[in-house]
This record gives C-alpha cells, structure tokens and sequence, in this order.
C-alpha cells in the first residue's frame, strides 16, 4: 500500500514539474507600441520607421537615401512574431520573418528566421 501511494505522488510530482517546463511555445508577446516610431540599427545608417497603422519605411543614408525616398512595407506583430513586407518600386512584395528578442520603448533586438541573424535596433 506504501509503495501505491509513493507511486502516485512521484508520478503527481513529475506531472506538476512538467507543467512548468518552458516548452519553447509562442507565450512571449510584445506591445506594438513599443515598435512605433524610428529605429536605427547598430552600427550602420540604415532606418526603419514602424508607423501606428501597420505601415513602415525603411532607408539607408549611406546609400545617400533619406526619409522619404525609403522603400514602403506593411508590418504585423503577434506575439514575439514579425512579420515585415516589403514593396519594391517595381511593385514586388518581399516578406521578411523576424523572431522578436526584446523590445523596449527605446531598443529592439530581432532574430531573422530565415538566417538566424541577430540585430539590436534603437529608438531615435
């Protein structure tokens, strides 16, 4: 009888334990709010501008293009999840699939799914 009712708490403990476990699950989420507005990425003078209403620009002033003359994309956050679509001039669409690592209202650090690139952003 011992041993029955050992057996059931061991096997209680492994169930409540295992409910803990990270599963690696979409459970992370991030306030879009925090993604609006102009972002530089580290080291470089490439611009992304995030706007309120899920549309963006993004341009690189070493290429001597400035705010304005950027290209456009949409812009969808769910979760950690970001998904950014670019607009060529010729009209093309580019999806680009980010992992969001963090993100504050003055940096973010992004994982690019299809190459696992990591970049730190910051607020300007």
């Amino acid at each position: 009888m011992r041993r029955a009712i050992l057996l059931v708490f061991d096997f209680s403990l492994l169930v409540l334990f295992a409910g803990c476990v990270d599963d690696g699950g979409d459970d992370v989420s991030f306030d879009e709010v925090d993604l609006v507005g102009k972002w530089l990425l580290d080291n470089t003078q490439e611009y992304w501008r995030y706007d309120s209403n899920h549309y963006g620009e993004t341009w690189d002033e070493s290429d001597s293009v400035r705010e304005g003359e950027g290209t456009k994309y949409s812009w969808s956050l769910d979760g950690d999840d970001l998904e950014v679509v670019l607009t060529g001039e010729m009209g093309q669409v580019v999806p680009y699939d980010y992992k969001v690592l963090a993100l504050t209202a003055t940096s973010m650090r992004l994982k690019d799914e299809d190459y696992g690139n990591e970049k730190t952003y910051h607020k300007i």
